[in-house]
């Protein structure tokens, strides 16, 4: 029986393009799935027939990756939970997660780490959530 997803993919193209593989993987399936990524990603969900929405500017992910301190062991973290739009993305999956369960109760939602306005969510309304950790943080 086909479902309905959404994915949250939060951070590089390490983060991102797992969630990309995983999308196909449901649709090629027959489910319904939408991702809501940063802008920087839709051509490439576009180029792999997915439907995605932007959470956030090209401008900041760029900003973000082009930070000399994100890939240091000590200061990459506070690099991005310290970027002025991570409230506003927070705020942004939290309202588009919560809107996804009025329209699907059923639906499973699929966040990665940093995902943390799904959580929220999933704290106040208890639909399906699912946290995919790709890597050691």
């Amino acid at each position: 029986m086909p479902g309905h997803y959404l994915l949250l993919p939060v951070g590089s193209a390490g983060d991102t393009n797992p969630f990309l593989g995983i999308g196909q993987a449901l649709r090629d399936r027959g489910h319904d799935v939408e991702l809501l990524i940063n802008e920087h990603f839709l051509p490439q969900a576009t180029r792999l027939g997915l439907k995605a929405r932007s959470s956030g500017s090209a401008a900041e992910y760029e900003s973000t990756m082009q930070d000399p301190k994100l890939w240091d062991p000590r200061e990459g973290t506070k690099v991005v939970l310290g970027h002025p739009s991570i409230l506003k993305v927070m705020r942004l999956h939290c309202d588009a997660v919560r809107e996804f369960w009025r329209t699907h109760p059923q639906g499973v939602v699929l966040g990665g780490t940093l995902a943390f306005g799904g959580r929220v969510a999933q704290e106040l309304d208890g639909g399906r959530y699912v946290t995919l950790h790709l890597q050691p943080y």
